[in-house]
């Protein structure tokens, strides 16, 4: 993989149904490509797309990535636990 400079992306963001810069457009008029790096963030759907070698793609999470949020997820769930015992509600009707 070579090396690639990010210093000039672009953030995007609109709807789903919205046009991604960069695609081909309907008309004969020529767009410039985003910047590799650049992102598309969908604010209808939370979707974030970032453009590569001339396509938005999805990024893969990895096995790494998801662990890591499960152990954010467990601890945040430990906090609000403790947080809903110190104000006295009972645990059985906690749902975590």
């Amino acid at each position: 993989m070579a090396t690639t400079l990010e210093g000039s992306i672009r953030r995007y963001i609109g709807l789903a149904s919205d046009r991604k810069p960069g695609v081909a457009p309907l008309s004969d008029v020529a767009e410039i490509a985003p910047p590799v790096g650049s992102t598309f963030f969908e604010s209808d759907t939370g979707t974030i797309y970032r453009y590569d070698n001339g396509a938005w793609r999805v990024p893969e999470s990895t096995d790494q990535t998801n662990v890591l949020l499960g152990h954010i997820l467990a601890e945040l769930q430990r906090i609000h636990l403790h947080l809903q015992l110190k104000d006295g509600i009972k645990t059985d009707d906690v749902a975590i």
